[in-house]
Formats: structure tokens, sequence, C-alpha cells
């Protein structure tokens, strides 16, 4: 009789931690699929906040590694918005972005990705002048090494 119930006993626990086991593998694929499906979105609108909407990005596709803690991106834009008439304005373009960065995990709890390393691979900068040509030359004249560093500045801040 003990012996019966010994073996009935281990059945259960085995058909319980199999139906635990295929609740958790649910879940994590549920929790993967609607991450890969949403993380686009969740790149722009953390640009969109840490940059107070002065940045606006649009992606192809976002693909993230999460054993070596990398993000792709192919075909990034970023573009300035004009939100506070700014006289100057830009845009650039990416071909793919890799970013190395210390936790993707962190993207998804705390709404922040810590940078280690960005390669962007062909980049197109375009600068725009809005300013209305009354006023002289020297005034309009464009700066390429000091809209490099607003630039640079920008992007910094966008993802910081």
């Amino acid at each position: 009789m003990t012996a019966k119930s010994h073996r009935s006993f281990r059945k259960r626990f085995i058909k319980l931690c199999f139906v635990i086991l295929t609740v958790f593998i649910v879940a994590l694929s549920a929790g993967y699929i609607w991450f890969v499906r949403n993380s686009k979105k969740l790149l722009i609108d953390l640009v969109d906040e840490k940059s107070d909407g002065r940045l606006k990005m649009k992606l192809a596709e976002a693909t993230f590694n999460f054993i070596n803690s990398e993000v792709n991106i192919r075909e990034a834009n970023i573009t300035s918005t004009n939100k506070n008439n700014a006289p100057i304005s830009y845009q650039v373009s990416f071909r793919r972005i890799k970013l190395h960065t210390n936790s993707i995990w962190s993207l998804l709890v705390h709404q922040s990705l810590e940078i280690k390393e960005i390669k962007a691979y062909d980049p197109i900068i375009e600068v725009y002048n809005n300013q209305i040509n009354n006023a002289p030359d020297s005034i309009n004249q464009l700066s390429i090494g000091a809209e490099l560093c607003k630039i640079y500045n920008s992007i910094e801040e966008g993802i910081v």
C-alpha cells in the first residue's frame, strides 16, 4: 500500500512540475514576442521622452540580442523638431546602428537604455537654415563644425 501511494505522490509531483514548467515557458515566450513586436515603439518613445520632444526618430526595424546586450537598428532617421522655432534644424539618417548596452533589461524595467558603444553605418547629415535672409550674410552663415557639435549634443541628450 505504501509503495502504491508513494508512486501516486511521485506521479502527481511530476505532473505539477510539468504544468509549472509549461506555464513558465509559455509566459516567457509571450513576453519575448511582445517585446520583439513593441521594441521599435519603445525606442522611438524613449528618444522622444529623453529629448523632451526635440528629436523625432523613425526606424525600419529594431532587433535585440539579449545574450550580447546589443541593439541593432536598421534604417534609422533622427530629425530635430521645430518645437522652439529654432533657426537651424537637421536630419541624420543611418543605414544601420549597432548599440552595445549594459543591459537590455533596463529598457523593460526602468525605461532607460545605458549605452556603452555606438556604431553608426553610412550616416547622412543634413542641416537646414530656417532663418529668413533679412540679416547680413555673416549672421546667415552656417558653421559645419558648430552644427555638428550641436547635432552631437542633441543626440547625446536624446540617448542619455
